[in-house]
């Protein structure tokens, strides 16, 4: 309650003619504890130097829209922002706050969102803004599959790692005699390629031979068991990833790599074992 009260105070105080009757953007109940966890793992990624290091992995063009009468830092976020995401774009509007969406001027079309009226340049509203110490806020364009959901089973089956070709003794002995795996084998139709499989208690591990590794045909993936592979294959392309057959196999597949890069082998079930 109190939680709620302050922050209705500050959005009052944060912006320029708020439209009273709008409703709030958080629509969940407030939640102290989740609030603290939050900002305490903000603080130790920032400590870890994995963010903002970790936005280069946006490739998707990002807008960042901010109010002048917001008391965040907004030109100063984007220039630090724009050296980790290259397709950061900013907008400031003129006589509005923190949530410029819930403003008379916003909804009139004067502040700027139409190209008429646009507000202070970065620079100006940069120099602005320099007194002021908090972190902005960034409305990032999320990719079309963000919301996407697949409601069928998925689960963990292998893990591929490469070796150079004839590693295969050395392979047996690192997994198999000094981890202790099991090696089972591999399907007929893919013994000629070499490499070792083995088992980890389930989960099998795969080391297949790579010549030219960190190549566009790289081997090195994870793979995930799918109750349906066609449905979550047109899901994926439904929503604008990219996917391929990668080399031919005794079983229903494809792969997909994350927005991270890492590739991933969805395949079907009970497919892996000889």
């Amino acid at each position: 309650m109190i939680l709620g009260e302050l922050g209705a105070t500050y959005m009052k105080v944060e912006s320029y003619d708020l439209l009273e009757t709008e409703p709030a953007s958080d629509e969940l109940p407030l939640d102290e504890a989740g609030h603290n966890e939050t900002w305490n793992d903000v603080l130790r990624l920032q400590q870890e130097g994995i963010e903002p290091a970790i936005f280069r992995t946006i490739s998707a063009r990002v807008l960042m829209i901010h109010g002048d009468i917001d008391p965040h830092p907004g030109a100063l976020t984007h220039e630090l922002l724009r050296q980790f995401i290259p397709g950061l774009e900013y907008i400031q509007l003129d006589r509005c706050g923190h949530e410029p969406w819930r403003e008379r001027p916003f909804r009139r079309g004067g502040s700027g969102m139409d190209g008429s009226k646009v507000g202070r340049s970065p620079r100006k509203a940069r120099r602005a803004s320099q007194h002021r110490s908090k972190a902005g806020s960034a409305f990032l364009c999320f990719p079309p599959w963000f919301r996407q959901r697949f409601n069928g089973t998925v689960r963990l089956s292998h893990i591929n790692v490469s070796m150079p070709k004839g590693g295969e003794d050395m392979a047996r002995a690192f997994y198999g005699r000094l981890l202790g795996l099991r090696e089972i084998p591999k399907p007929e139709p893919l013994r000629v390629r070499g490499g070792v499989w083995l088992n980890a208690d389930g989960l099998d591990v795969h080391v297949s031979v790579e010549e030219q590794r960190g190549s566009a045909n790289a081997q090195r993936h994870f793979g995930l068991e799918c109750s349906d592979v066609d449905r979550l294959r047109a899901s994926l392309m439904a929503a604008g990833v990219e996917t391929d057959d990668g080399r031919p196999a005794p079983w229903k597949r494809f792969f997909v790599r994350d927005p991270f890069d890492n590739r991933i082998e969805i395949h079907e079930a009970g497919a892996l074992r000889a």
